[in-house]
Order: C-alpha cells, then structure tokens, then sequence
C-alpha cells in the first residue's frame, strides 16, 4: 500500500482512508482546507472540478468535517470551511 505523505499535516494514505476518505481528490480537498476557508473555486484546479468538489463537500458535510459558510461581501459566494471536528480529526492524525 502506498503510504505517502502529504505536506500539510504529515498524515499517510491509511489515516486518510481510516478518517473515512476514499480518493486522493478527497485528501487533497481536506488539505487544502487546513491553509483556511476556502470557496470551491480556489480549491480546483485542472484534476478537480468544482462539480468534483461539491459532492466532495457534500460527503464532507455529512461526515461533520467542512461545514459551507455564505461570503459577508458577496451573497454569491460561499465559502468551505473545516468544522472544529474535522480540524480535531486532522490533527488527531499527525
């Protein structure tokens, strides 16, 4: 099994799975959420479309570890942000 360790939190591919992950995409996305609140548009990139990112957020949102929270300046734009259990998960697998 590939155990390869990410940047942010030094977790490896079998925490992520144990945590409930089940893609790279999905690791990448929890990741990217460690640097802040980020709205989906700033977390894609040309291997994650935004459609990706919201099912993903959707699986997050059940799992109680983004919650989506609506811009205070731009009623369009919602921003992903890690809940406290989401965060505790993270770090619970450094």
């Amino acid at each position: 099994m590939n155990t390869k360790t990410t940047n942010t939190t030094n977790m490896n591919t079998k925490q992520y799975m144990d945590m409930g992950l089940s893609t790279l995409r999905e690791a990448y996305t929890l990741e990217r959420l460690m640097e802040g609140d980020l709205a989906i548009s700033e977390i894609a990139n040309e291997h994650l479309s935004k459609v990706s990112l919201t099912a993903i957020v959707d699986k997050f949102e059940m799992m109680r570890l983004v919650k989506r929270v609506p811009s205070k300046l731009d009623r369009r734009k919602t921003f992903i942000t890690l809940t406290e259990h989401g965060r505790d998960a993270l770090l619970q697998g450094e």
